[in-house]
Formats: structure tokens, C-alpha cells, sequence
């Protein structure tokens, strides 16, 4: 088993994923008040872009299975995308016949 960030894994093919701590605030990161990032010229929309291209990134890494780690009701933006796609996918996909009632 190897262990990455999202960071280091970048451009390499796992059999496995699995992404941890995906919790709203922490994943992607919500700090605008972030100094350092006022001292590098760095906007929080530029640190945002740059975490959903890495997210994107590592959920496209798995060549069997992808895991999303988070906490109900806590849920990264990142998950909630997802489901909400999913789900529409899956609503999309359904005809009369399928509903059981």
C-alpha cells in the first residue's frame, strides 16, 4: 500500500483511491482571511480552481475503485457535486417501468 497526498499523486494510476478528510472547509480549503496568501498575490478563487483540478485529478487516478471519506452533513462541495450528478444520472436513466409502485 502507498500512501500520498493529492499533491504527490498527480498523474499516477492507483488500482485503489481512496480520498480522506472530503469535509466542507477542509477539502476544498475556505480560508480567505489566509495572509499569506494576500502577501503572494494569491487569490482565494486561484487556491480554490487549483484544489478542484487536483480533486479532479485524483478521482480520476483509480482503475477499479474510488472511496470519498466525509462526514454527514459535512460533506466537501466536491462530494455534493458529485452526488447531486450522480443522482441525475440515475433519475435520468429510470423509465415508468422501473418504478416499482
Amino acid at each position: 500500500m502507498v500512501c500520498e497526498t493529492v499533491h504527490q499523486s498527480k498523474g499516477a494510476e492507483s488500482e485503489i483511491v481512496i480520498l480522506l478528510n472530503l469535509l466542507d472547509g477542509v477539502f476544498p480549503s475556505k480560508n480567505p482571511s489566509n495572509g499569506l496568501l494576500s502577501i503572494l498575490g494569491v487569490s482565494s478563487e486561484k487556491v480554490f480552481a487549483e484544489e478542484e483540478r487536483l480533486f479532479y485529478v485524483a478521482i480520476t487516478r483509480p482503475k477499479q475503485a474510488l472511496y470519498l471519506v466525509t462526514e454527514k452533513n459535512q460533506e466537501s462541495e466536491f462530494v455534493d457535486r458529485i452526488r447531486d450528478a450522480t443522482t441525475s444520472v440515475q433519475q435520468d436513466a429510470l423509465s415508468e417501468d422501473d418504478i416499482p409502485f
